[in-house]
C-alpha cells in the first residue's frame, strides 16, 4: 500500500513540477522587463565585440604603419 502511494505521490509530483516550469518559462518568456533585459545583454555584447574588433583593426594598422617607417629609415 505505502508503495502505491509513493508512486502515485511521485508521478503526481512530477507532474506538477512539469506544469510549475511550463508556468515559469511562460511568464519569463513574456515579461517585459526579461525582454528588455536580453536585448541590453546582447547589445552589451554586440558593442564589446565590436570594440575588440575596432582595437584589432587599429593595431594592425599602426603595425603596418611601424613596418613602412621601418622600411622607409633604410
Amino acid at each position: 500500500m505505502e508503495k502505491q502511494n509513493a508512486k502515485c505521490r511521485e508521478k503526481y509530483d512530477k507532474e506538477e513540477r512539469k506544469r510549475l516550469m511550463k508556468l515559469v518559462d511562460t511568464a519569463y518568456n513574456n515579461d517585459p522587463r526579461i525582454k528588455a533585459m536580453r536585448e541590453a545583454e546582447a547589445a552589451a555584447k554586440k558593442a564589446a565585440k565590436d570594440a575588440k574588433k575596432e582595437a584589432k583593426i587599429k593595431q594592425a594598422i599602426e603595425r603596418e604603419e611601424a613596418q613602412k617607417a621601418l622600411e622607409m629609415e633604410k
